[in-house]
C-alpha cells in the first residue's frame, strides 16, 4: 500500500471566496532553530502584533460585492496594528469596512517590516457611524469607542457569529491538546454573495513546525490567540452596523 499526501482546495464551492490567513501564537520559531534564527524571529515578533495580541496577518482576499472586485493584502497589512483600536479596523476590513487608503502598509522587501511610520491608523479615519453610542460606551472593555466611531458600512455580522462558534471548537481542541504549533496558520474563508449556499469555513494549516509535549495542557501562546482574537470579534459585533 503506496501513502500520498492530499491536497484539499479550501475555496472549492465558494462563488467569490474572500479569505483571511493569520498566523497563530505567541511564538513563530521553533525549540530546535539556531540562536541566530530564534533572534531575528523574536525580534519580528515584537515588531508586529504576534507577542502581544497572539496572531498577525499573513494574508487577505476580500470581495467588493459593489464593485464585483478583489482587493488582496500582502502579509505586511496589520504589521503595526498594536493598539486595539487599529486591530479592530484591521479585522473590519476582512467584514466588509472601509481601509480608505493605501497607506496601511506597504512592505519594504520581503524578508523586512514596514518601517515604523506606516501604521495602522490610516484605516480609523473614515466618517463616525452613530452604532457605537446605541450599543456600548467608551469604557466597555468589549467594545472601544473610538474604533466604533470609525466603522462605516455594513459588517458582515452573520459572519462573525459562524466564525465566533467555530472559533470554540478550534479551541477546544489547541487549548487541550499535548501539541504545540509554531507559525501555524487559522485560514478563514467565506462566501462574498451567499453566506448560505457554503457556510464559513475555518482551517487549520501549515504544520511544519509541531512538537507533541507530554503532560502539556495546550498550546498557551496559540489559546492566548483564540482568545485575542475572539474578544475582538465579539467587538465588531457590539460596535459594527448590524446585518
Amino acid at each position: 500500500m503506496k501513502e500520498y499526501i492530499g491536497l484539499e482546495n479550501l475555496i472549492y464551492g465558494f462563488k467569490h471566496p474572500s479569505i483571511l490567513d493569520l498566523k497563530m501564537g505567541t511564538q513563530t520559531w521553533h525549540t530546535e532553530c539556531s540562536p541566530a534564527k530564534k533572534a531575528f524571529h523574536m525580534k519580528q515578533d515584537q515588531l508586529c502584533t504576534t507577542t502581544k495580541w497572539g496572531f498577525r496577518f499573513c494574508g487577505m482576499r476580500v470581495y467588493n460585492g459593489t464593485t464585483k472586485t478583489f482587493k488582496s493584502y500582502d502579509k505586511h497589512f496589520g504589521w503595526h496594528a498594536l493598539e486595539r483600536t487599529d486591530l479592530l479596523a484591521a479585522l473590519a476590513v476582512f467584514f466588509g469596512g472601509p481601509c480608505p487608503t493605501s497607506t496601511f502598509s506597504t512592505p519594504t522587501s520581503s524578508s523586512t517590516p514596514p518601517p515604523t511610520t506606516t501604521t495602522a491608523t490610516a484605516c480609523t479615519t473614515s466618517s463616525s457611524s452613530s452604532s457605537c453610542s446605541s450599543s456600548s460606551s467608551p469604557s466597555d472593555p468589549l467594545c472601544c469607542h473610538s474604533a466604533c466611531s470609525a466603522l462605516t458600512g455594513n459588517l458582515r455580522c452573520d459572519v462573525i457569529r459562524s466564525y465566533l462558534r467555530r472559533l470554540a471548537d478550534v479551541e477546544e481542541f489547541v487549548c487541550h491538546s499535548p501539541w504545540h504549533f509554531y507559525a501555524s496558520s487559522l485560514v478563514f474563508v467565506y462566501d462574498a454573495d451567499d453566506v448560505g449556499a457554503h457556510p464559513p469555513t475555518i482551517h487549520m494549516v501549515d504544520f511544519a513546525h509541531a512538537d507533541e509535549v507530554p503532560g502539556a495542557h495546550g498550546d498557551q501562546g496559540y489559546c492566548h490567540g483564540l482568545s485575542s482574537l475572539s474578544q475582538l470579534l465579539r467587538s465588531l459585533l457590539l460596535c459594527g452596523p448590524k446585518l
